[in-house]
């Protein structure tokens, strides 16, 4: 296995490894990859996922793309690509993402799942992984099993991004991936939003499927409430809406300080799957004055997370 040079925390913090920076018009040259390939292995999604994610893998290496692990990385796509964020995990988890779109694959039968370490785990250095204090995968559930595309690590491991369709980091299980991020440190994950809990993985794998299930058109035996009591419609949902665009965006703005600035791009847009689509920006600022955008993020959220997130952000802000 190769081994990344340990950098400072502090550095580590800013260059957090899901960034995500690359344009509209990048992103739908992945959907077309995708698209170009969309009706291969007809009637079998588990290989057809892990064709797709094979291809990402080699036109990723047909571009340059390198793994990017650290501040040396960062610097490198820069120069390379005019872009920081090329080659990091979030970048390759949308690039991954956007393919199978174009492939064909349903919303809810896509995921990116974020871990985190906490405490004296994020001190851990030696392997790909433990040089990035967050980290993000995409994944989807096939055949009614979570698995997971893990270019960015197998990546890592071998310098390339090239041979990722024969990698056992290609469509594994996802209670083997979890399994790997604990050994390294990822202690707590999100999914849809900015609370991290603890690592479990048969219930993020049971409440993947719920997603799931909930988003395809199979009908479901009741109808599923929203935390609280009420059901996720008429003017219940349209206050939560209401609510939650209100109050993101403040309390993103207590979380800032003079060297960074989070801006709210799309602040909730309802998507046609049930699910809201949240995009957020990070502005860094150096002692000499100079700005770049150093993070970006996108994040799917439901209804039910929303209202539940509403509290977190009266209960921070005081209200």
């Amino acid at each position: 296995m190769k081994t990344i040079a340990s950098v400072p925390l502090s550095v580590l913090m800013l260059f957090i490894g899901f960034a995500e920076a690359r344009t509209a018009p990048e992103m739908r040259k992945w959907e077309a990859l995708g698209a170009k390939h969309k009706n291969e292995f007809a009637g079998a999604p588990q290989k057809k996922a892990m064709f797709i994610a094979g291809l990402v893998g080699e036109r990723l290496a047909q571009d340059g793309v390198k793994p990017n692990a650290d501040v040396i990385g960062r610097a490198g796509a820069l120069a390379a690509h005019g872009d920081q964020a090329a080659g990091t995990c979030g970048d390759v988890a949308e690039v991954m993402r956007n393919a199978f779109v174009g492939a064909g694959f349903a919303h809810h039968e896509m995921f990116k799942l974020v871990v985190r370490k906490s405490g004296l785990n994020q001190l851990n250095r030696g392997w790909v992984f433990d040089v990035n204090i967050e980290h993000v995968v995409f994944g989807a559930v096939v055949e009614g099993k979570p698995v997971v595309f893990e270019a960015w690590g197998y990546g890592g491991e071998n310098g390339s991004f090239a041979g990722f369709h024969k990698s056992v980091w290609n469509g594994m299980d996802l209670h083997v991936w979890l399994d790997t991020m604990r050994k390294h440190g990822y202690d707590t994950y999100s999914y849809g939003d900015d609370r991290f809990r603890p690592v479990d993985a048969d219930r993020i794998s049971n409440f993947l499927r719920k997603l799931e299930f909930k988003g395809s058109s199979r009908p479901a035996k009741r109808p599923v409430p929203v935390p609280g009591g009420s059901t996720t419609g008429g003017d219940d949902t349209a206050r939560i809406e209401s609510e939650f665009r209100s109050l993101y965006p403040l309390w993103l703005r207590k979380r800032d300080d003079p060297t960074s600035v989070t801006t709210v791009l799309v602040n909730a847009r309802k998507e046609g799957d049930g699910r809201y689509f949240i995009s957020i920006e990070t502005r860094c600022t150096n002692a000499q004055g100079a700005s770049w955008v150093c993070a970006s993020r996108t994040l799917y959220m439901t209804l039910a997370d929303m209202r539940e997130s509403i509290q977190v952000y009266k209960r921070d802000l005081g209200r």
